[in-house]
């Protein structure tokens, strides 16, 4: 898809919404980080408590073991992009 050299970048920023979209942008940024060689940080907010069908600890663990940094909030969420891409 790119060629290594062939475009200079440090950063890639995916923002995800939790859609099935998401997929394919996530797959894409993994594949461009890879033919770049860069590293490809993950960054994720879950709201809900432990109450919630979907129970929030085990949403934080699900994205944890793959990878993902979760964050508190998605302030703090954006702080850290904000971080990590001016870096």
């Amino acid at each position: 898809m790119v060629e290594k050299g062939s475009m200079e970048f440090h950063n890639i920023l995916v923002p995800v919404a939790g859609t099935k979209a998401d997929e394919g942008a996530i797959e894409l940024a993994c594949s461009l980080a890879k033919q770049a060689g860069r590293k490809l940080i993950l960054i994720a907010n879950v709201t809900g408590t432990e109450h919630d069908p979907q129970v929030r600890s085990q949403q934080v663990a699900a994205l944890e073991g793959v990878g993902m940094i979760v964050c508190e909030s998605n302030a703090s969420a954006a702080r850290l992009a904000g971080m990590i891409f001016q870096s």
